[in-house]
């Protein structure tokens, strides 16, 4: 049984490496994309949270402004989970904030912050 030469066979697992390079560095890339995505809308909801967690009316709106768009552009399960605790701080800055609904904003911005 002859098995050819040594360049034939270094050719072959060449064009089978490059084949699966091709075939998987998109998927790679994409998933790379979406877990910087992910990390870029955990620090925007947590960054706004704390300023309009201070009282900023004005925060308050971008942090609406944000999640509302968020939940359009979104396109994962987990940026949809980043958006609803992001609503649910949103809740809680809505009425007049109390010692509970802080220890509530500071859990659910520190679920957060494992994302980011």
């Amino acid at each position: 049984m002859v098995i050819g030469p040594l360049s034939e066979w270094v050719s072959a697992f060449a064009e089978i490496l490059a084949v699966c390079v091709a075939l998987f560095l998109p998927y790679y890339t994409a998933h790379r994309a979406s877990k910087a995505r992910q990390k870029k809308f955990a620090a925007s909801i947590v960054h706004l949270t704390e300023v309009a967690e201070t009282g900023d009316e004005t925060a308050r709106k971008e942090l609406s402004g944000f999640l509302n768009v968020g939940f359009l552009i979104s396109n994962n399960s987990k940026e949809q989970e980043l958006i609803t605790t992001g609503m649910e701080i949103l809740r809680l800055l809505d009425s007049p904030i109390t010692q509970a609904d802080k220890e509530e904003i500071n859990r659910l911005l520190a679920s957060i912050k494992r994302v980011a």
